[in-house]
């Protein structure tokens, strides 16, 4: 299986046409997406996946006609259509807000669009084991999305600034790392970033900076648990040297260590106990907790 895709009640392959080129998500690069993935086929936090994309469609006034429930089917359904494949599998569901009148687009048409939903399951292609046992290079820019806690397609700033770097390690950077005009660090591209400090305290920016990562949410569960000590403020580029450990986290990457930051070399991952208890933790409830609610610890 390469591609299946559900849009208006019919599944395609990925050879079938169903974006318009005057979309807007095409041009005006206006859409909302969430990404999921498997484990052991079954796909892993969907409830909490379904409901980010349904806050995300009503922050940018959008409208889907699907319930959550009749969402949660579909995915089932496909995946359940995929079980030929033989590995993980990893999910996107999308939104478009469908094409405007006339060749000009204006605030007040957004009543006057028919939004079009699409759900999309792939092969997983899993990351080089390298990265989790000698972690990731990421690069810092100076930016802040504007409205951080909406998952959108639009990743410009972090392609463009991967796409124009022409320093010696370019090809071997992971990922970008937002900072504010406070030297504050953010969150990654497509991840969240976490830090923990030389007292052992984990460390991530609040969630109204960032997008409210369901891998976040987890990794906060799971160390509130077991009494790791806890940090909601942004880590500071200036204790970069300090740091006993980095890590990003993302739906498909789990925890993933962080080995270097621009110049800034980090400690090797394995010599952080913090961050080693956190990835068994992490693999630990993987293996022993129901897929669908894998966040309501």
């Amino acid at each position: 299986m390469d591609l299946l895709i559900y849009h208006n009640k019919q599944f395609y392959d990925s050879d079938t046409p169903l974006i318009s080129p005057l979309d807007l998500s095409v041009i005006r690069g206006h859409s909302v997406c969430d990404t999921f993935r498997t484990f052991n086929k079954l796909p892993f936090c969907l409830d909490s996946h379904i409901d980010r994309f349904l806050a995300c469609i009503k922050e940018i006034s959008l409208t889907l006609t699907y319930t959550r429930a009749e969402i949660k089917h579909l995915v089932l359904t496909m995946l359940d259509k995929a079980s030929i494949h033989q590995g993980e599998l990893v999910g996107k569901l999308l939104l478009t807000p469908g094409t405007a009148p006339g060749t000009y687009f204006s605030p007040s048409f957004a009543k006057s669009l028919s939004p079009k939903f699409f759900i999309v399951l792939m092969p997983l292609e899993p990351f080089p084991s390298s990265y989790y046992s000698q972690g990731v290079i990421l690069k810092t820019i100076p930016y802040t999305r504007e409205f951080p806690n909406i998952k959108t397609t639009n990743y410009s700033t972090a392609l463009c600034s991967l796409s124009t770097n022409n320093s010696d390690n370019a090809s071997n950077i992971h990922d970008v790392l937002y900072t504010n005009a406070q030297g504050q660090i953010l969150e990654a591209g497509t991840a969240n970033f976490f830090a923990i400090n030389a007292q052992g305290v984990l460390c991530t920016a609040p969630s109204q900076n960032v997008l409210n990562g369901i891998t976040r949410d987890l990794v906060l569960k799971l160390a509130k648990q077991h009494r790791l000590p806890i940090n909601l403020s942004s880590p500071n580029l200036s204790d970069l040297s300090s740091y006993k450990a980095a890590f990003i986290t993302s739906c498909n990457r789990s925890i993933m260590p962080v080995c270097q930051i621009d110049s800034t070399l980090l400690p090797p991952p394995s010599s952080c106990e913090e961050l080693k208890n956190l990835s068994n933790l992490m693999q630990e409830f993987i293996i022993k907790n129901n897929f669908y609610n894998a966040v309501d610890i």
